[in-house]
């Protein structure tokens, strides 16, 4: 009982105005490692005009260690509305070294969908998934989806397809020629 009274003192913590107290908060947060605040996290993320408390909370999401966090994390990173926020949030993801596989699919719309720095920030979430990824006909789909929505050759993006497109192709080659 008493953490998950701790744990509601600390989410009701999180929404003060004042930035030191937030500030505290995230680091005992970032120490305890405790998935079931992303949510309340990421809300504070979302919200605030604080560069310190937006940095720190993308430094709590590269630092959790909990696979757990991911279930938490993901449909909270779908609802943040700043593209350069979500896009500090999709590094944050890659550089925690959790398992997104589960949400790739998500990942290649963003992939496909995004500006430039995003669209590499998403391409690194998928390169690190692909390896979780053994199902021969999603790995198919996803190439063919990626394979439909390739830019034009003038677009910046265009050769994140081809590297990404490629390393599809080389996971199913590895995967079932050997």
């Amino acid at each position: 009982m008493k953490g998950k009274k701790e744990t509601k003192r600390l989410a009701e913590r999180l929404f003060s105005a004042n930035d030191g107290e937030v500030l505290t908060v995230i680091r005992e947060i970032r120490e305890r490692g405790d998935p079931s605040l992303i949510e309340a996290l990421l809300k504070v993320y979302d919200t605030t005009s604080s560069p310190g408390v937006i940095h720190a909370v993308a430094g709590v999401i590269r630092d959790m260690k909990s696979q757990a966090a991911v279930e938490k994390l993901f449909p909270a990173l779908q609802n943040i509305s700043d593209p350069e926020r979500r896009r500090e949030l999709i590094a944050a993801c890659w550089q925690s070294g959790l398992d997104f596989s589960r949400y790739i699919g998500t990942f290649l719309e963003i992939f496909t969908e995004a500006d430039y720095l995003t669209a590499l920030e998403a391409f690194s979430v998928i390169e690190n998934a692909l390896p979780f990824l053994n199902d021969r006909g999603t790995l198919e789909r996803h190439l063919a989806f990626l394979k439909e929505r390739v830019p034009p050759s003038d677009d910046p993006r265009h050769s994140l397809f081809g590297a990404l497109i490629r390393l599809f192709e080389d996971h199913l080659q590895g995967q079932w020629d050997q």
